[in-house]
């Protein structure tokens, strides 16, 4: 756990929250993984639309339940005291 949080924020604040529905056909662009450091623009999904850029710099946080739920994924940012 420690090797995993290495360089990882100790307290982060979640700053966006991606909303699916059912009939998005909403996919996670493979290769991600939990606090993962993701910029503004990049492309992190697709759903019926098109590409699901990010909007903005953060950490990705993907849901455990994802293909269930109507979480797509969550952005996070170092929470400053």
């Amino acid at each position: 756990l420690q090797t995993y949080a290495a360089g990882l924020p100790e307290v982060v604040e979640l700053v966006y929250n991606h909303a699916i529905q059912p009939g998005d056909h909403f996919l996670m662009k493979p290769g991600y993984e939990n606090f993962q450091a993701v910029a503004q623009g990049e492309i992190l999904a697709t759903d019926r639309n098109g590409d699901v850029r990010s909007p903005m710099d953060g950490r990705i946080l993907m849901p455990l339940y994802q293909p269930k739920g109507s979480d797509g994924f969550f952005l996070v940012r170092e929470k400053k005291s």
